[in-house]
């Protein structure tokens, strides 16, 4: 079953496995509502069962994860048990080239849980180099149709402060098509003792 899709203009084709972050319905919920009155048609909303913060690509999925999946879930869950779940919060949207986009907090939590599911999933499959990590989450993707630059960013603020707990990495099967991302989740690993 389908369980996420958001719209991405451009990008890549193929099937990948991915960690995410999923907010709660709730947060998704009132970001859609925030957004939803405003009249852009340069901007794409991203829906709310397609908003979520990327922890960490794996790997391009040439063959079934089945039979791997309970390994990596096993792997990555010691190495979340020390990291102690934790309030994520969203900052002020910032208006960039590919779109709005919100700074999620706190930083140093997100690059927590990112570098133990890297450890974790280099246990059994090779990831890629770690590069600059920004945890956020798209709210809107731009078209490349409008003049992204005359968005006020005074129109998404109310989303700034909202917070949720974050307790689970989630395992996803990203297939990414012309025009949208869509996924299911595989697994979903806790952070800290939860399920130890």
């Amino acid at each position: 079953m389908i369980t996420g899709q958001t719209p991405r203009p451009n990008g890549p084709t193929g099937t990948w496995l991915t960690s995410f972050v999923l907010p709660p319905k709730a947060i998704c919920d009132a970001v859609s509502a925030a957004v939803g009155h405003m009249d852009l048609p340069f901007l794409v909303p991203v829906p709310t069962d397609g908003m979520h913060i990327t922890v960490q690509g794996v790997s391009r999925l040439p063959d079934p994860i089945e039979e791997r999946l309970p390994q990596l879930v096993d792997a990555v869950k010691g190495e979340l048990a020390d990291v102690d779940a934790f309030d994520a919060t969203l900052a002020e949207p910032v208006v960039g080239y590919g779109g709005v986009f919100c700074d999620v907090l706190p930083r140093e939590r997100f690059e927590a849980i990112r570098d133990a599911t890297r450890r974790g999933v280099d246990c059994l499959v090779s990831v890629p180099e770690a590069e600059g990590y920004w945890p956020h989450l798209a709210v809107a993707y731009a078209t490349g149709q409008g003049p992204i630059d005359s968005v006020h960013r005074s129109g998404f603020r109310s989303v700034a402060g909202l917070s949720w707990r974050v307790q689970t990495v989630a395992f996803v099967e990203l297939r990414r098509s012309p025009g949208r991302y869509l996924w299911d989740v595989l697994a979903e690993v806790p952070i800290g003792r939860l399920g130890h």
